[in-house]
Order: structure tokens, then C-alpha cells, then sequence
């Protein structure tokens, strides 16, 4: 027990019951307002239940200093105790829920709270008062409202109390602050707001301070939804003071009091909930935030991830083509008679390539970092050639041919030529690598472009053995091949690819056996097909 605690736990304590000493019911003190009891129950929900002796001492003072022995001694012990144990309890039931967490943020926390201390300081109502009307102390005809005002007072000092200090105590980081990020303009205009109600309710001799007395609830809603817990308690603090000043300078009644602390309750009630209501979903709101923040920063990374991938599968056909030119040119010059012309040609196959490879790294670089295309006008027959041409030899020596057939020649694409010849390139090849692989009789790659309005549909079909229809349905999804060898990336990155231009990209078996690969994209604006 550290023994600061201790002496601060108990001044203060006996500082609150002094300053809360209002309207008592004499001879044995009972307050319509007592916040001790909240007291007590953050030290020992913060701090632990080892300090439960300060509360039998700090309840015996309490009684000596401020209410003056009120009875007997052996009375005084008992009460005392019942007090000790009873809040006691209340502590041992919150910390075994709160499980030594006692954040009181969520509308669930602040349920359990209520389930707890409202039976419990109604219990110890109804037995402290019968403890004392035991030794005459109160008149058996006093029982039931000395009883509903002491139960009111401990209740209230409870809901006022508490979850302010629990709420407040964690709030390490404003308290290193200080005050300057807490009196703000916002923050006057509430508070004063509610000493204007608080005037408006109690001094104008026009109203009805109970009719009135709702009208608390219009600043208490504004800053509990503003600032959520923080708010609401401290307002429910501001009020409850605002409160006992009016009834002490207006020269209110002592049942009156209890009346207005009966309302109170509910001020009390509504704050809380609507406070612990509000911080729940602002806890929300920054989870969400934070689990944003991080999908922001996983998606960064799968994007990292796909591009690697996508340049590693691109990449593979235009550097084998590069070193089978390279390979190629140096036979050439290991030969005695160099065919120069031939040799001219491989080479600057071989840094087409090159080019192709660059062009490559290039546009799916930026198109994974900023998405972006940079559509320019490209005629269909050039675009259709150039791939055909670089697939040439590789469909030569798999013994496939290719035929292409343009029904309406010279029309004009928005496309960004490099990606959309990047898919044409995969579409071909991949043509190609199906014949081949399933060796057939028939060894055709047909390549037709016909017009639909404003857009053109350019369909590869190859004789090959089809697309597994295990496959066919995910076959445009990442990382899936019906190849040994395959990343199964091609596809995906083709089908991204046109959609970011406007187009589509959908894949079929032929009815007659082969696979077929439909191509949808824009004409350049003001063009049209017939």
C-alpha cells in the first residue's frame, strides 16, 4: 500500500463528504448528493482491492469530523463496515469484468457498471438506515425516504464520480499537454451554455424548475456527442455543482433537493450512455482508420508484389527472344562465310527486342504506380502486324501458321499501343504454346478484327485442345495456368490491362475444338465501323 495514496485517498475523501455536507437529514447526516462512495471506488478499481481498510477508516473519519460521532460507537464500527464491504464488492465485481482494464468507453462497460453499483447502494441504503433506526436514530415512520435519499446521494455521487476519474485518469496523454488543447472556444460556449440553463431553470421566478429542469438535457447532448466520455462527465460534474449552488442560494427545501436529484439520476444516465455511446464509435472510426491505413499498406505491397511478377512473366519472351537472337548472331559470326545480311537482321531482331523488353518494364511500371494509360492514336492493321511479326519465327518453328483477316482495314484505336501489343504478344504466343504443346493436326492461329460501332473486336482462335473447363471460369484470375510451367499471370494482367482502356477480354472454346479469345476496344472518337 503506498502510504501517498493513502493520505491522499483519505483527505480527499473527507474534503468531498465536508463539501457535499448539504441538506442533511440529522442526526446521522444522510446528503442527497455524496460522491465518497465514487471515490472510493476508483481507488480501489485503479489502484486495487488491497486498499479496502482506507474505506473503514475514511468512513469513521468522515463521521467524526464532519458529522460529529452521529451514534454509538459500536453503530458507527458497523456501518463502517458495511460501507467497506458492500463497495468492496462493487470493486471485486467491476475488476473481475473489467478484467484490471478499466477503460469505461463502450456502452457495454457502462452497462455492466450500472448492473453493479445500482443494486448495491440500494442495498446499502436500505441496511445502513436500518442499522441506525435499530438504535432509534431514525423514526420508523422516516424509514423508506431516508432511505431513497441516501440511496439517491451515494447513487448519484457514484455516476457522477467514477467513471469522470476513470475516465480522466487515462487520458495521460492530455494531461501531459496541459490545458491549452482543452479550453477551447467550442469548450467556453458548453459550459456556459449550461450556466445559462441552469439560470433560465432557476433564476427566473417565471418558471417551473422541474418543467425546466429538461432543458439540461440540450447542452449535455451537444457535448457528449462532441467529445463523448470526457465530455459527458465533465458536464454531468458541471451540472451537478451548478445544481447544489442554485438550491443553496435559492433557499430550496431539503425533499426539493431530493426531487432535483432524482432528476438528476436521469441527467446522470443519459449522459453516460450517450458519452460511452459516442467514444465507442470514435474508437471504431480510428480502428477502421488504423486497418485502412494498414490494407493501404499491404495492398502497396501485393501491388509491389504483382508488378514483379508481371515483369518477370513479360519480361520471359522478349529476353529469350533476345538470347536466342543473340545465340544466333554469334553462330553467324563463328561461321568462315558470314551471310551479312542475315546477320543484320538477327541483331536488330535482337534489339527489337530489347526495345520490346524496355517498353515493357516501362508501361507496367506506371501503370502499377499510378494506374495510368497514354492513349494515343493506333492504327488496328500496324498494331496487328508488329505482333504477328515479332511471334513470326517461334510459330515457324512449332510449325503453326498465322492468318489474320481485317474486315474493315485503316480504322483507327484510343489505345496505348505498348500494353495493348503487350496483350496481343500473350494472346499470339499463347496460341502458339497450345499447339505445340498438344501436338496438333490442324495448326492454325486465325486473328480476325471486325467493327461493332464505335469499337472494334479482334478475336484470336487456335486449333489447340481448348481451355480445361476446370479452368475457364477462373482462367482471368491471378497466379491460375492450366501450364506446367505457367505464373498464370499473363491473363490477369491482359484483362486489367483492356479494361483500364475502356475494353474487355473474354475466352471460349470453339465448338469445332481450339480455344477462342475475343478482344474488345474503343475506336479512336469520331470513328465508326460499318
Amino acid at each position: 500500500m503506498n502510504p501517498r495514496i493513502a493520505i491522499i485517498y483519505l483527505a480527499s475523501y473527507v474534503f468531498l463528504d465536508w463539501v457535499s455536507y448539504v441538506h442533511p437529514v440529522l442526526p446521522i447526516g444522510i446528503t442527497p448528493w455524496n460522491p465518497p462512495p465514487g471515490l472510493s471506488l476508483f481507488l480501489l478499481l485503479v489502484f486495487g482491492l488491497r486498499y479496502w481498510p482506507l474505506l473503514f477508516v475514511a468512513a469513521l473519519a468522515a463521521d467524526v469530523i464532519v458529522r460529529g460521532i452521529p451514534a454509538p460507537w459500536p453503530v458507527l464500527l458497523e456501518a463502517a463496515g458495511l460501507l467497506t464491504g458492500a463497495y468492496t464488492l462493487a470493486a471485486f465485481l467491476l475488476r473481475k469484468f473489467f478484467r484490471n482494464d478499466m477503460r469505461f468507453d463502450t456502452a457495454r462497460h457502462l452497462g455492466v457498471f450500472l448492473a453493479v453499483v445500482v443494486p448495491i447502494t440500494l442495498v446499502v441504503s436500505t441496511t445502513y438506515v436500518a442499522l441506525f433506526m435499530s438504535v432509534g436514530r431514525v423514526p420508523a415512520g422516516e424509514f423508506l425516504p431516508s432511505m431513497y435519499r441516501h440511496w439517491v446521494g451515494d447513487l448519484n455521487g457514484i455516476l457522477v464520480f467514477t467513471p469522470a476519474l476513470l475516465t480522466w485518469a487515462g487520458a495521460a496523454a492530455i494531461w501531459r499537454k496541459g490545458w491549452t488543447g482543452l479550453v477551447t472556444l467550442e469548450a467556453v460556449a458548453q459550459m456556459l451554455s449550461i450556466a445559462f440553463t441552469l439560470w433560465v431553470i432557476f433564476g427566473l421566478t417565471t418558471t417551473d424548475e422541474f418543467k425546466f429542469f429538461y432543458l439540461l438535457f440540450l447542452p449535455l447532448i451537444w457535448i457528449a456527442v462532441r467529445w463523448g466520455m470526457r465530455g459527458a462527465t465533465l458536464a454531468l460534474i458541471a451540472m451537478q455543482l451548478g445544481l447544489i449552488a442554485a438550491v443553496q442560494l435559492g433557499g430550496y427545501h431539503a425533499a426539493t433537493f431530493v426531487q432535483f436529484q432524482f432528476l438528476m439520476l436521469a441527467l446522470c444516465v443519459t449522459g453516460l450512455v450517450l458519452g460511452a455511446v459516442v467514444t465507442q464509435r470514435i474508437q471504431v472510426e480510428a480502428q477502421l482508420g488504423q486497418k485502412q491505413a494498414a490494407l493501404n499498406r499491404a495492398l502497396q505491397f501485393a501491388a509491389a508484389g504483382e508488378m514483379t511478377s508481371a515483369l518477370a512473366h513479360e519480361l520471359n519472351q522478349p529476353i529469350t527472344a533476345l538470347a536466342n537472337y543473340l545465340r544466333a548472331g554469334q553462330t553467324l559470326l563463328r561461321s568462315q562465310n558470314v551471310d551479312q545480311e542475315l546477320l543484320d537482321t538477327t541483331l536488330e531482331k535482337a534489339v527489337q527486342e530489347a526495345r520490346r523488353a524496355g517498353g515493357v518494364v516501362h508501361q507496367l511500371r506506371d501503370f502499377f504506380r499510378r494506374g495510368s494509360i497514354e492513349l494515343r492514336p493506333t492504327g488496328v492493321d500496324q498494331l496487328i502486324a508488329d505482333a504477328v511479326n515479332a511471334l513470326q519465327d517461334r510459330a515457324l518453328q512449332a510449325g503453326v501458321r498465322i492468318q489474320t483477316r481485317i474486315a474493315t482495314p485503316s480504322l483507327t484505336l484510343a489505345v496505348d499501343p505498348t500494353q495493348i501489343a503487350m496483350v496481343l504478344h500473350n494472346l499470339i504466343a499463347n496460341a502458339i504454346e497450345a499447339i505445340a504443346a498438344a501436338k496438333s493436326e490442324r495448326r492454325d492461329v486465325n486473328i480476325t478484327v471486325t467493327g461493332n460501332g464505335n469499337a472494334i473486336r479482334i478475336t484470336v482462335e487456335d486449333s489447340g485442345p481448348g481451355i480445361d473447363p476446370q479452368v475457364i471460369a477462373s482462367m482471368f484470375e491471378p497466379f491460375v495456368t492450366s501450364k506446367p510451367e505457367g505464373m498464370g499471370l499473363g491473363l490477369a494482367i491482359g484483362r486489367t490491362l483492356v479494361r483500364a482502356h475502356g475494353g474487355e477480354l473474354h475466352a471460349e472454346n470453339r465448338a469445332h475444338g481450339g480455344a477462342r479469345f475475343t478482344l474488345t476496344l474503343p475506336l479512336e472518337s469520331g470513328e465508326q465501323t460499318q
